[in-house]
């Protein structure tokens, strides 16, 4: 046998063992070597083969090490035919084809893809939780001190509506921090602030702004085009006491005296505490108070009407009084009562209290009711007083009626009806009688 036969031969035996580990590269090598082995190809060819085979098996195990390893980029390149895309994928029959396993990994992908949640977005970006107002007038002008909560829904840059048309704004801060305040002619001034959170952030803006008082003959009144917020509550100082304030729209209002820690101190002023909710214009009037005639004396004319029923042995007296009041006011009602009459009640919402002084019948001093009032009577004041009196069986079928003297008005007159009897056969009589004071 000759060396290179030898040789040959072992060449022979080596590639067949090596086979197994190339059948992942090509099918068609093996069947090289095997057609070396039956045929008995030359020795260069031989070895052709199996340089070939030993690159190939190089190439696949370093192949295999690149996808092993996570932290490498497995990158390929595909060359395609730019200019003939349209003939190419848009014939029919045409696609694009991919190993199987990478199809399925894009399907698993596009499916859990699908099967994700969306996040939810507000439909808003911006939202004005409250505003609370203080409004006070300053000389010709009401000043309001409001403060807004207001919640960014979203990040980045927003743009918060203030309206305010029509005022002019004297400061304004964002968390104690100088605002950005820009205008818009159709719709007033906004606030630009940026939301550097992820998420929603609530902020307190302080706005200062005014606006003059619209003077008319009898009211004065002044409207905002204030920031529009669901609580939206108002607090309204005004410097004269008892004056009615009326605000538009308004849902619940609660009105106090300022400055009146008792009863017996005076108001010096107006506080309205009013709730208006969502309205793009707020309107507040009120009356200035009059203050009358200064160091005068108070007119007052009375009208009474005296019914008094005749029973046995008694006589029981109605009285109605109806004041008129100019030029002042009365804070209290007093009347000179006849000495023979008992005062039983006295009758009417703005009563709070009421008394008799006794008289002196030496002195000819009559007794006296004196009536205090809630509220001092401006324009009128209306009042009811039952008395009795006992008749003396000695004077026989007389009535001695003295008259009622109303001591705080200027002119007194009425009417004075007389009933005899239960069955009130005789009826009533009227007689009508007028003092002047």
């Amino acid at each position: 046998m000759k060396p290179l036969d030898d040789v040959q031969r072992l060449l022979d035996v080596g590639l067949t063992l090596a086979m197994p580990l190339f059948l992942r590269i090509t099918s068609r090598l093996w069947t090289l070597s095997m057609l070396s082995y039956l045929f008995r190809l030359p020795l260069t060819f031989s070895l052709a083969i199996f340089c070939t085979l030993f690159f190939s098996w190089a190439t696949a195990v370093s192949q295999q090490q690149i996808e092993s390893d996570p932290g490498t980029k497995n990158e390929k390149t595909i060359y395609i035919p730019y200019d003939k895309l349209k003939d190419v994928f848009q014939r029919e029959g045409r696609g694009v084809f991919l190993p199987y396993d990478q199809f399925q990994k894009l399907w698993q992908e596009a499916r859990s893809n699908n099967n994700r949640q969306k996040p939810e977005v507000s439909p808003v970006d911006v939202i004005l939780v409250s505003a609370e107002n203080n409004a006070t007038i300053e000389k010709e002008v009401m000043v309001v001190r409001a403060i807004i909560s207001v919640e960014m829904l979203r990040s980045g840059w927003q743009k918060i509506p203030l309206h305010l048309n029509d005022s002019a704004i004297l400061t304004a801060t964002v968390n104690k921090e100088p605002a950005r305040i820009v205008h818009d002619p159709a719709n007033g001034y906004s606030l630009l602030f940026q939301n550097k959170e992820t998420k929603s952030t609530r902020i307190q803006v302080e706005l200062e702004y005014a606006k003059a008082i619209e003077k008319t003959p009898g009211q004065n009144s002044v409207s905002f085009m204030a920031p529009q917020a669901p609580v939206n509550k108002w607090l309204i100082r005004i410097p004269d006491a008892g004056v009615k304030v009326q605000v538009d729209p308004m849902l619940a209002t609660t009105e106090t005296p300022l400055n009146k820690s008792n009863e017996t101190d005076k108001p010096t002023g107006t506080e309205v505490l009013a709730f208006v909710g969502v309205s793009p214009n707020i309107r507040i009037r009120w009356v200035p108070k009059s203050e009358g005639a200064t160091g005068m004396t108070t007119l007052a004319n009375v009208q009474v009407q005296h019914r008094i029923a005749i029973e046995e042995g008694m006589a029981r007296t109605t009285s109605q009084f109806f004041y008129t009041i100019d030029r002042s006011e009365l804070s209290q009602l007093s009347i000179a009562l006849p000495p023979e009459q008992k005062v039983i009640n006295v009758f009417d919402p703005n009563v709070r209290k009421w008394s008799v002084q006794a008289g002196n019948t030496e002195q000819a001093i009559a007794p006296k009711l004196i009536v205090e009032l809630f509220e001092s009577a401006k324009q009128a004041q209306n009042l009811l007083v039952e008395m009795e009196s006992t008749l003396d069986s000695k004077s026989g079928a007389s009535l001695a009626i003295s008259n009622f003297d109303c001591l705080d008005a200027n002119r007194q007159q009425g009417v004075l009806a007389v009933k005899v009897g239960h069955d009130g056969g005789a009826g009533f009589r009227p007689i009508h009688f007028h003092s002047f004071h």
